[in-house]
């Protein structure tokens, strides 16, 4: 309940670990509280976390949440869903309206990974897993203005991820040598994937 408003600017965020979510960073609203939280021109560099996002991870269950990400690098963090970013809310089939608002802007993911992990993300009753720069379930971003970069995913989207309900705008966006490294016949994209209800 209430609202969280924080600003980070001009930070290096680096070399920090997260067992499940949010190497860097967790940002976590439920119990219908909202949480406003803008990023500019922040390094995230080799952070790692067990299963979503090694560098940021946005979670919006019952409340709502409005990221936005201005400028900054994220280069070398590592997690299952989302080696770079993942934002996790309430697909669109669930609800008649988004709860998370993400903008990214002029920003660069460079060399970020999304390993094998067979267990891989638990999402509702389905597993997901990879998105090397960004992940996203039952969430929408606008991308514009910027680089993904030799991303690699061990199963799909070696750039992003978009799965159940995520329907991301990309706007002048630059996608060079990501690669995804799939095993199955539905798997892949090594610079976009989208599956099931994702539609970038």
């Amino acid at each position: 309940y209430g609202s969280l408003f924080a600003t980070l600017e001009r930070n290096e965020i680096a070399y920090n670990r997260a067992s499940h979510e949010g190497g860097g960073i967790r940002m976590y609203a439920n119990n219908v509280g909202r949480v406003i939280a803008t990023l500019i021109d922040n390094t995230f560099a080799n952070n790692v976390a067990g299963e979503f996002g090694g560098g940021v991870h946005a979670y919006s269950g019952s409340g709502l949440m409005n990221v936005t990400v201005r400028g900054g690098t994220l280069r070398d963090n590592r997690a299952t869903c989302g080696g770079g970013m993942s934002f996790y809310g309430i697909p669109s089939y669930e609800s008649t309206s988004w709860n998370q608002v993400v903008t990214i802007s002029d920003s660069v993911f460079l060399r970020n990974l999304a390993p094998p992990n067979p267990a891989g993300c638990a999402v509702k009753d389905y597993t997901a897993n990879g998105g090397g720069g960004i992940f996203t379930y039952g969430s929408s971003p606008q991308i514009i203005n910027s680089q993904f970069i030799a991303n690699i995913s061990d199963v799909s989207g070696g750039a992003l991820a978009h799965w159940f309900g995520s329907s991301p705008t990309v706007v002048n966006g630059l996608f060079v040598g990501n690669s995804a490294y799939a095993t199955s016949a539905d798997r892949g994209g090594g610079a976009i994937f989208s599956d099931f209800y994702g539609a970038p």
